[in-house]
């Protein structure tokens, strides 16, 4: 092992990788810091390093509003044509308060004229663009328009196809800052100099140029899966430690409107098969238990954090998943939330496939990797940070999971590793009504739902040296 006062030195900016770090014989620290030049992450040579994948936070285009009708559908009138089914956003309007921040699509386009219509749909699908604006925006009860206004239109940034800087004045809803104050609530990084500030609006349309068939509100920090381990990602049966924390305001908004599916904010995204959609190795969400979503974890009307992990020993796709209830994140609002994750992806036991198993010739399992594995080495292990800080800022770090030498994953797929990807994702946001938008940052107008993360670390064991101790923020051993 280095010493861990190596692996806490800042590097110079000429030494610095965006967020991964040149260290290759110590611990992978993944740190949101101020080791690169004003937050930029895609400068020539580094563009196979990161992907960035957000919002812009201000309008690239606004058409300005002349009228709009009291009628089912409304009627809008406009200073120049909008496109048919575009979704745009309705900011500073003037008597029709009620429309105020929605966001809105139009239809039946003539001239500089158009009718409103909303996706919303109970129960709803956000499906294709042609299920785009499938319900009649009826604004006869709404106040009388008086002056005012525009149609915003935001574009989704792709950060690494784009090469932009995410740092605190880019014009993105993910950016990297030093230092963020919402609703009065002052945000500083928990043991490095910047930290990841994450948000997803529920009044923009994210299926803007991404080519995307669906309105995802998302923001995703990953790291390419073609990348070899030096990287940052994961080979199967390799023992690896990694972190994450996440900063969730103290007025940050509950989802009461639903719950279970519909409820999840996905922040973390292990991702073993590195292929299909929802076929991660484990995901961490914040979500309203609903009582049969989850594997039954027991209904509440608040979000708990809720980990599941994918398991096959018999397939490298077709997965069962198991659910963990890691506790309401009422208590933890206002702090720092640490996850430690111990991880060796190996699904073979003992029991069932003897000493050692290989799942192509011993098993004929397709599409996995043509080697022998070991059998009971899986690991799969929590820690989160519970309870008050002390003076150092640090909490209690409790075992919450604790799968040790056991089966873990599914097959290992032939051709992909395991990757690391925190992120915000909220697909199902949009599929459904719900007047629970998140909350209002300081110098905003409309809300969002903001979510910081810091210290995202990761090492492999035998290339790296690392130990649990060396993903920890405060380098703490096991507890």
């Amino acid at each position: 092992m280095w010493p861990k006062s190596m692996l806490r030195t800042n590097l110079s900016h000429s030494q610095v990788l965006p967020l991964v770090r040149a260290v290759t014989q110590t611990a992978r620290n993944v740190l949101f810091n101020n080791d690169w030049s004003s937050g930029q992450i895609n400068k020539s040579g580094n563009k196979d390093r990161l992907g960035v994948i957000c919002m812009t936070k201000t309008p690239i285009e606004s058409i300005n509003i002349v009228g709009i009708t009291k009628a089912n559908p409304a009627r809008i009138e406009l200073a120049s044509a909008p496109t048919n089914l575009r979704g745009y956003r309705v900011e500073g309007v003037g008597g029709m308060t009620e429309l105020e921040g929605v966001l809105v699509r139009t239809k039946n386009i003539s001239g500089n004229f158009a009718d409103l219509y909303e996706d919303h749909v109970i129960p709803g699908f956000n499906g294709s663009p042609a299920t785009f604006g499938a319900v009649k925006i009826d604004s006869s009860a709404f106040g009388a328009f008086t002056s005012g206004g525009v149609l915003g239109r935001y574009r989704g940034v792709d950060h690494l196809a784009d090469d932009k800087n995410f740092d605190s004045t880019s014009n993105s809803e993910c950016r990297i800052v030093a230092t963020e104050t919402v609703n009065g609530e002052v945000w500083t990084p928990l043991v490095s100099t910047h930290f990841l500030r994450t948000a997803c609006s529920y009044t923009k349309d994210y299926a803007l140029d991404f080519g995307q068939p669906r309105n995802k509100p998302r923001n995703v920090f990953s790291l390419p899966k073609t990348l070899p381990s030096e990287t940052g990602q994961l080979p199967y049966d390799t023992l690896a430690y990694t972190s994450c924390s996440f900063g969730i305001p103290t007025a940050w908004e509950n989802e009461t409107a639903t719950g279970g599916d519909s409820s999840k904010d996905q922040i973390w995204d292990i991702r073993e098969d590195a292929g299909l959609s929802g076929g991660g190795f484990c995901i961490l969400d914040i979500a309203t238990p609903n009582g049969s979503d989850f594997g039954g974890i027991a209904f509440d009307t608040v979000p708990h954090w809720i980990m599941r992990m994918s398991f096959s020993d018999s397939s490298v796709s077709v997965v069962t998943e198991t659910y963990w209830d890691l506790g309401p994140i009422g208590p933890d609002k206002g702090f720092w939330t640490t996850f430690n994750i111990e991880l060796l992806i190996n699904p073979f036991n003992s029991a069932d496939h003897g000493a050692s198993v290989n799942p192509v010739t011993d098993l004929g399992i397709s599409g996995a990797i043509d080697q022998t594995y070991v059998t009971d080495r899986g690991r799969f292990r929590v820690w989160k940070a519970e309870g008050p800080e002390d003076g150092e800022r640090k909490r209690n770090m409790i075992l919450k999971i604790n799968k040790f030498d056991v089966g873990v994953g599914a097959v290992p797929r032939a051709g992909f590793r395991t990757k690391m990807e925190p992120r915000r994702y909220r697909f199902p946001w949009h599929h459904h009504n719900t007047s629970v938008e998140g909350l209002i940052p300081d110098g905003s107008t409309y809300k969002e739902v903001v979510i910081y993360m810091d210290n995202f670390q990761y090492g492999e064991n035998i290339l790296h040296g690392t130990e649990y101790s060396d993903v920890d923020p405060f380098r703490r051993d096991i507890p």
